[in-house]
C-alpha cells in the first residue's frame, strides 16, 4: 500500500515536470514563465545553463499539478519561434532522484570523486 502511493507520487511529480527546449536565446526565466503560466501555476523555471557560456535554449518548467503540464505541452509543442519550433515533453527524473523522493536510498549509491584527505590522514 505504501509503495503504490509512493509510486503514484513520482509518476505524479514525473507529469509536472516540463523539459523545454528550442524557445529563442534571449529569454530569461521570467519570458519562460509567462509564456507558460497562461497554462497553470507553475512552481518554477530554471533555464539549463550552457558549458561554454553561450546563452542557453534549454529549460525546465514544473507546473504545480499534472493536467497543467498536459495543457501547456499539448498548446505550446510545436508553437514557431523565429526559425525553430518550441520542443515541449515530460522530463523524467534521473533514477537517483526517484530513489530520493521514494527515500529508497542505500549508502553504495554514493560515489565521491577527488575528494581532498583531512587534515590527520596527511
Amino acid at each position: 500500500m505504501i509503495q503504490m502511493k509512493q509510486q503514484r507520487l513520482i509518476n505524479s511529480k514525473k507529469k509536472c515536470n516540463l523539459f523545454v527546449k528550442n524557445f529563442p536565446s534571449n529569454y530569461i526565466e521570467e519570458d519562460l514563465r509567462n509564456l507558460f503560466s497562461k497554462h497553470g501555476e507553475i512552481k518554477f523555471v530554471k533555464i539549463i545553463p550552457n558549458l561554454d557560456g553561450q546563452a542557453s535554449t534549454r529549460a525546465f518548467v514544473c507546473f504545480k499539478q499534472p493536467g497543467m503540464a498536459e495543457l501547456a505541452r499539448s498548446y505550446l509543442h510545436g508553437l514557431k519561434f523565429e526559425t525553430k519550433k518550441l520542443y515541449v515533453t515530460y522530463y523524467d527524473l534521473p533514477p537517483f532522484k526517484k530513489k530520493i523522493e521514494a527515500k529508497e536510498i542505500d549508502k553504495s549509491d554514493f560515489y565521491i570523486q577527488r575528494m581532498k584527505p583531512f587534515a590527520h590522514q596527511l
